[in-house]
């Protein structure tokens, strides 16, 4: 089928299906045949554009692989220099920090401590922010909740493969579910 011809098929279904009622055998027959004949015509559109999606990610693919050749020395230099300036920065705050709780002792005749300035000077196009990396969790010692932020998070996932594997029998405390039925078709 062509593009214009799978358009024109859509649209024929289209007004077919905003008209269906289920309310009876016959009125879930008619609209079984109906999903029938869209998961065709699905099948139809997704076969129509298999080729041409298939050779626009291989080009694709192929020209990524190209890009992350040239790219990857760049970011691998590119983090290599963030990392030296990053590791000068917390040097330089460091000392900064310990100069002003000296001074903080040293009040000059005003009663107010010198301002300590930083050694890191401006550099256009540069800026920088604190990053904070967690190097461990204890599950054990961490809180549900902490200043109204929720820390502990369900994994749903893992919630529904449970409630699957069971067939809707498991009983889960603080966990409500109810069961849907999902519709399969096939152009067959």
């Amino acid at each position: 089928m062509e593009e214009k011809e799978l358009k024109n098929k859509i649209e024929e279904v289209k007004e077919k299906y905003e008209t269906i009622e289920v309310v009876d055998q016959k009125t879930y027959e008619n609209a079984a045949n109906i999903v029938k004949e869209l998961t065709k015509i699905k099948n139809n559109v997704k076969s129509y554009w298999k080729e041409p999606i298939s050779n626009a990610y291989k080009v694709h693919k192929s020209l990524k692989a190209k890009e992350n050749e040239m790219v990857k020395p760049l970011e691998k230099a590119i983090n290599y220099c963030k990392s030296q300036m990053s590791d000068y920065i917390l040097i330089q705050e460091s000392e900064k920090k310990r100069l002003e709780e000296e001074s903080q002792v040293e009040e000059n005749e005003f009663g107010v401590a010198p301002i300590v300035k930083s050694d890191i000077s401006e550099v256009n196009g540069i800026s920088y922010t604190s990053k904070y990396v967690l190097d461990q969790i204890d599950l054990e010692k961490l809180p549900k909740n902490l200043n109204g932020v929720q820390l502990i998070i369900a994994d749903e996932s893992a919630i529904k493969s449970l409630i699957k594997a069971s067939k809707g029998k498991i009983k889960i405390p603080g966990v409500k579910f109810h069961e849907e039925k999902v519709i399969r078709a096939n152009s067959k």
